[in-house]
């Protein structure tokens, strides 16, 4: 957890408080037996931490009872970062239709990378049904439950590479 957490407070957490668009429910899933010393931690953060047994039954549900009628979920983790302009480009884009939305153009570390469907895709879908952007993998056999529509070309969106993803690149 201090691995993670390390890259979460350098890279996640700045890029996240530094969204143009304030107007998003930022939602972390942690495992239900995080230790009080990180509980506490997360407290810190201008987000709704989510302790979960079934990350995606737990989060379905929770999405499930939301106040609006389409939910968009996107796909982010611990050691990435995301553009100012990342949230604002998602929802100008979202529309009542269930599809992926892919900005397909970032950065794998310092290397500029394009990817039709990659690790930061997001999922419009009706909040009733929410399946969360969780459902599958990311990846071209998303494109097998819904449509995927590239929506930028500017690269907002950075995977950062360390000791223990170095495989990713």
């Amino acid at each position: 957890m201090s691995h993670r957490f390390k890259l979460f407070d350098k890279h996640t957490v700045p890029s996240v408080e530094a969204q143009t668009n304030q107007d998003f429910l930022w939602m972390v899933l942690f495992d239900e037996t995080t230790s009080t010393r990180w509980r506490e931690r997360v407290a810190d953060y201008n987000c709704q931490p989510i302790y979960v047994t079934d990350y995606l039954r737990d989060l379905q549900f929770i999405i499930q009872g939301g106040p609006t009628p389409w939910t968009v979920t996107t796909r982010l983790d611990n050691d990435d970062a995301i553009h100012p302009e990342f949230i604002a480009t998602i929802q100008a884009a979202a529309k009542p239709t269930t599809e992926f939305l892919n900005i397909p153009n970032g950065w794998y570390g310092s290397k500029p990378h394009h990817h039709r469907a990659n690790p930061f895709m997001s999922f419009v879908e009706r909040t009733e049904l929410a399946r969360t952007i969780y459902f599958t993998a990311h990846g071209i056999a998303m494109a097998e439950h819904a449509p995927i529509r590239q929506i930028s070309n500017k690269r907002l969106w950075t995977q950062i590479i360390h000791e223990r993803n170095y495989r990713n690149v």
